[in-house]
């Protein structure tokens, strides 16, 4: 058993944080239907994304969410101190204010848990997540990278003007 999470994957993918795969590839069709789920519930108004994922990955999912990468909807780029530095003081703002929320999620408490940043060494303004070690350390941070993508997606598609309406203010709440 890896002492750096303590089996704990499993235990978060029987209570639903996390979506298991059979064998050792990804399932992009069980992804793109997750995505596709999550564009008819939530009022997604932008994608960033790190683009080691790449256009044609990126197009299926701005087809399933309706967004459109010619008009800066769907965007992806390297994940440099000068394109994360704003996302990540953003990330870190929402936190300090208590407007950040993961709503008790696991996975991400983990990820947040074992970051670091990294300042770059030419501006000490620009930082960055630090990836640990992955063999010695058995930490992923994954979902900072993320949310400070999405911190910048949310900058950069801010629309003052527009009222994003709830799925649940036209569909109601389901409780199972």
């Amino acid at each position: 058993m890896d002492k750096a999470n303590d089996n704990r994957p499993s235990q978060w993918a029987a209570e639903g944080w996390l979506s298991v795969h059979d064998g050792g590839l990804l399932d992009y069709d069980l992804i793109y239907q997750d995505i596709g789920q999550d564009g008819d519930d939530f009022a997604i108004r932008a994608i960033h994304a790190d683009e080691f994922s790449m256009w044609p990955v990126l197009n299926k999912v701005g087809e399933l969410t309706g967004l459109d990468p010619e008009e800066g909807e769907v965007m992806a780029y390297k994940n440099t101190f000068d394109r994360m530095t704003p996302g990540l003081n953003e990330v870190m703002g929402l936190v300090k204010t208590g407007r950040f929320a993961h709503h008790g999620n696991p996975v991400a408490s983990w990820c947040f848990d074992a970051v670091e940043v990294r300042h770059a060494s030419y501006n000490v303004d620009l930082i960055r997540p630090d990836k640990p070690n992955r063999n010695s350390a058995g930490h992923r941070i994954d979902g900072v990278p993320t949310a400070a993508m999405a911190g910048n997606a949310m900058m950069l598609n801010a629309d003052t003007e527009a009222a994003v309406v709830s799925a649940y203010e036209n569909r109601g709440l389901t409780v199972a």
